[in-house]
């Protein structure tokens, strides 16, 4: 596992995944680039491996940002580290997107992250200490995610 702590950028397939979406320029790339995320995470719902989890996980926070305002301790263990930028910056040009369709798929594949049939959910799960605050965040972009309208 590639994470360093247990917010939601704090991990390096998630650094990845904003750096891939940092690249694109049109709103269609971008709303296509998350939709890809997600649905690679729902295509498998009897198991959910590692990447696709964090790619889906990764992507429905920065929905979650776009639509109800950046929340950094949800995403990073310092505030002031170049993934908060980032993810600032993204979070507002994905504001400028039609979120409804993507809000959904978020949600949907956030349940698939925290279920048993989960490779992250599984290996967060041997970390006795952190596991319950990783699921927190987990559980505090979906219910920031059901509450928008």
């Amino acid at each position: 596992m590639g994470a360093w702590n247990y917010q939601i950028l704090c991990d390096d397939v998630a650094l990845d995944v904003i750096e891939e979406l940092e690249e694109l320029d049109e709103s269609e790339d971008m709303v296509r680039a998350l939709n890809i995320h997600f649905d690679n995470a729902l295509a498998k719902p009897e198991y959910i491996e590692y990447t696709e989890g964090v790619s889906a996980l990764t992507c429905a926070a920065l929905i979650d940002a776009a639509i109800n305002g950046i929340e950094l301790a949800l995403l990073t263990d310092n505030e002031e580290a170049e993934e908060a930028e980032q993810a600032e910056a993204l979070a507002e040009q994905i504001a400028e997107l039609n979120l409804f369709e993507l809000r959904d798929k978020a949600i949907a594949s956030l349940e698939l992250v925290i279920s048993d049939g989960s490779e992250i959910n599984e290996l967060w799960g041997e970390n006795e200490e952190l596991y319950p605050l990783w699921m927190g965040n987990v559980h505090a972009v979906m219910e920031r995610l059901r509450r928008s309208n």
